[in-house]
């Protein structure tokens, strides 16, 4: 019978040093050393205590490798292995993407927003390495869009795409590398960053044909005052997406979706829904299992993808980014924070903590397997 797969940290990608809180500075000089033939890197946005932001990569052991200076906060980053290029967007509503030379650790392109437009801070790539897709707003009529960009001149925009509503935040690919699921958030801000249409938003999983820029689907969220964020996509194309909630009432946060007529909640009492603060941000599947991140919970949650139910949770101070790094037989679960906590998941227990002194890391993660 073949085993099933979970977050083994065992052989994995990942050992940081075992230090005791606080003992180890994240901001010395990056080391002054080239990129391994063959090297798993964790890539993130982070601040430092006097507010400066940077985009930055550690490598295997937990060393800096690179620490760039940006002028704003970034949120979400991919890689092209292609390019050996770390991609990090900036946090909404930002006018830049920055594009980093993995091996020279330099930023090497900076994408500007076009006229009228900003980016929501998520983008996703297409397995070829040649098409970036990026969440963006159309300001002229706040309307969301995906922009196209050509990894291979530039990250020059080639083609726009409607997103079918308002607020797209995060973005995938299905395994046809055809079709887009993108969550419509539903929100609009103002100059001051406060909703502008609390009382009065709709949300939707909505699914695009990027070959014709047609809509296939949209599933509307059924629970008022959900603004569905993030979503990840699962094994056989199931899609996972977790929501923030601005209603009195108290909502479920987490939904799948493959195939049915609307999304699917998943099952938990309200004291659990509660625990999350009406916020989740990152999520991640691994082998039959979903982990789902709150920071304003400070909760991070596992649920069973199967049956589609509650099955713990663990505190942890301003929890955020989420990231599986995949081994020969296993996988490994990282977890980053806002108090500049690292923390390995083995089978729902801690393996490793590894803090990084005087920083915050922002709410996402990614990794980038680098093949010299």
């Amino acid at each position: 019978m073949k085993q099933d797969r979970r977050c083994f940290l065992i052989g994995g990608l990942f050992v940081f040093p075992l230090v005791a809180t606080g003992a180890y500075s994240f901001f010395p000089e990056p080391l002054n050393k080239g990129l391994p033939p063959s090297s798993n890197l964790l890539l993130s946005s982070v601040s430092d205590n006097a507010g400066r932001h940077y985009v930055a990569a550690l490598d295997q052991l937990g060393n800096i490798y690179y620490q760039l200076a940006i002028p704003e906060r970034a949120h979400d980053s991919l890689y092209n292995s292609r390019k050996k290029q770390a991609i990090y967007f900036g946090r909404s509503p930002s006018k830049a993407i920055y594009v980093v030379d993995i091996v020279n650790k330099r930023i090497s392109t900076i994408v500007k927003a076009k006229k009228n437009r900003h980016f929501y801070g998520h983008g996703v790539i297409d397995k070829a390495n040649r098409y970036l897709y990026v969440v963006e707003n159309d300001t002229t009529v706040n309307q969301g869009r995906i922009g196209v960009y050509d990894a291979e001149d530039g990250y020059k925009k080639i083609d726009e795409i409607n997103s079918y509503g308002i607020g797209p935040h995060q973005i995938a690919l299905l395994s046809d590398e055809k079709t887009l699921v993108v969550a419509n958030g539903g929100i609009l801000k103002d100059s001051n960053n406060t909703i502008t249409n609390k009382d009065s938003f709709s949300s939707e999983l909505t699914y695009i044909n990027t070959q014709n820029a047609s809509l296939i689907a949209s599933y509307p969220s059924q629970y008022a005052g959900n603004s569905l964020r993030h979503l990840t996509v699962g094994k056989q194309d199931q899609v996972f997406v977790g929501a923030q909630s601005h209603s009195q009432y108290i909502n479920p946060l987490v939904f799948s979706h493959k195939d049915e007529n609307n999304l699917v909640p998943f099952i938990a009492e309200d004291y659990t829904w509660q625990g999350h603060n009406n916020y989740t941000a990152s999520l991640v599947e691994c082998g039959d299992k979903l982990i789902v991140s709150s920071p304003r919970g400070n909760a991070l949650s596992f649920w069973n993808t199967k049956d589609r139910s509650f099955i713990t949770k663990k505190d942890y101070l301003d929890v955020a980014g989420l990231a599986i790094g995949s081994g020969t037989n296993s996988s490994e679960l990282l977890v980053s924070t806002g108090q500049g906590m690292i923390i390995n998941i083995n089978n729902m227990q801690v393996s490793q903590r590894y803090r990084t002194k005087g920083i915050a890391w922002d709410n996402h993660l990614s990794l980038a397997a680098v093949v010299k």
